[in-house]
């Protein structure tokens, strides 16, 4: 593979597995996509786990602990088949993908635990809980 378009494909890859986690971060745009979420985090986990894990420290160094303690709490999370339907599970996945995201070096806002009740991206502007 050419070296432009390796880069093209790991861009990509990269892009489509930090969208997929950030949708967990929304939990109103996830209920409102109806999708299988047991589902999803599997098939998160055998797309794009693996290629977080070779390329993901090396993006942001400095949250290499973070990233890793994120990585593996959502690999956790998804053997043990996590759903939105228990609130627990679903708050152990939005802290492991928050972590995940933080550790690659996004400045997600720092929000109270009764605000990332709402959305951990918005908290209580939340745009698509309005959109009810």
């Amino acid at each position: 593979m050419e070296p432009a378009d390796r880069a093209v494909l790991m861009s990509r890859t990269m892009s489509e597995a930090l969208n997929s986690l950030g949708v967990f971060l929304c939990e109103p745009t996830l209920r409102q996509m109806h999708i299988d979420t047991k589902q999803e985090l599997q098939r998160w986990e055998q797309e794009y786990a693996g290629f977080l894990r070779q390329w993901g420290p090396q993006i942001h160094p400095a949250g290499r602990a973070r990233f890793v303690l994120g990585l593996d709490a959502l690999s956790a999370a998804i053997r043990q088949d996590a759903t939105i339907d228990v609130q627990e599970q679903l708050a152990a996945v939005r802290i492991a993908a928050r972590d995940v995201l933080v550790g690659l070096g996004f400045p997600l806002p720092n929000l109270t635990p009764e605000q990332s009740a709402i959305c951990s991206i918005h908290g209580a502007a939340c745009p698509a809980a309005s959109a009810k």
